[in-house]
């Protein structure tokens, strides 16, 4: 699961406005004690997180990387956040 108060990496092309995520970082095997690891439980939640760091870092695109995920939520974790960021984004375009 995403924690707050551990830090996470992704990068940044600020010539392009883009970031590079990749899944691992945020919610992959390495992240999770043995005992956490149940991929019925583990979500893409944290993947969500960083895409939005991302575009509060003024992003627009986003290259994300699949591999070593300990999730089988097929990225509906990430659905929060997503509908969220489309719900500011339309109310900030008025």
């Amino acid at each position: 699961s995403f924690d707050p108060g551990t830090h996470y990496q992704y990068s940044l092309c600020h010539d392009v406005l883009a970031a590079v995520v990749e899944v691992a970082e945020a919610c992959g095997l390495a992240r999770l004690a043995p005992d956490e690891r149940n991929p019925l439980r583990a979500t893409s939640y944290g993947v969500g997180e960083l895409l939005a760091e991302a575009v509060e870092q003024g992003c627009h695109r986003f290259v994300v990387g699949l591999g070593g995920s300990a999730t089988s939520d097929a990225g509906l974790g990430m659905l929060p956040w997503w509908t969220g960021w489309r719900r500011r984004a339309r109310s900030t375009m008025r």
